[in-house]
């Protein structure tokens, strides 16, 4: 049962993959858009710039996100798609599990806090937008398998991260 899923996760990163090189660029824009150290920019400048209660909410939020992650991880031991199939384009190689998405459980977790914290429709529905592209940018990249890590993974990661993002809101 597990090599059949497997192979779907494989087939389906394949097909992400086949929409052409020329994404590559843009993905790898959305995936650091995800990362701890485009927070660690984001933070300090809500903090300083705009708000200080936010700028410790954003803050609490990625120590949070990272740390019950890391636990995550270890817990699941979920293979990346490229220890699975050599047919997989990696774009650069991670060290760590694939399961939950890091990148789309901290995304979830502060765009979406953000998100809330907004007034205006306009600036929610992008930053959600912004919070599927990182998911989608995760398995274009092949850093995460599809069906069980987009499913599960991204979606897990965004759940868990939301939950976060709204009980500190």
């Amino acid at each position: 049962m597990l090599e059949t899923l497997h192979q779907l996760e494989i087939a389906w990163v394949l097909f992400i993959q086949s929409i052409g090189q020329w994404l590559a660029p843009l993905m790898v824009l959305f995936t650091q858009v995800g990362s701890e150290n485009f927070f660690m920019f984001v933070m300090p400048t809500i903090y300083w710039s705009f708000d200080s209660i936010i700028g410790i909410e954003v803050a609490t939020l990625l120590l949070l996100s990272n740390g019950f992650n890391a636990g995550f991880k270890l817990i699941f031991h979920s293979s990346r798609p490229y220890w699975l199939s050599p047919r997989i384009h990696a774009f650069s190689a991670e060290s760590t599990y694939g399961f939950p998405s890091n990148h789309s459980q901290t995304a979830a977790s502060i765009w979406g806090f953000l998100a809330i914290r907004l007034r205006g429709t306009t600036g929610k529905i992008l930053l959600l937008l912004l919070v599927f592209l990182i998911g989608f940018s995760r398995i274009y990249l092949a850093y995460i398998t599809s069906v069980m890590s987009w499913a599960d993974g991204c979606w897990g990661a965004c759940s868990f991260g939301a939950s976060c993002g709204w009980s500190i809101a």
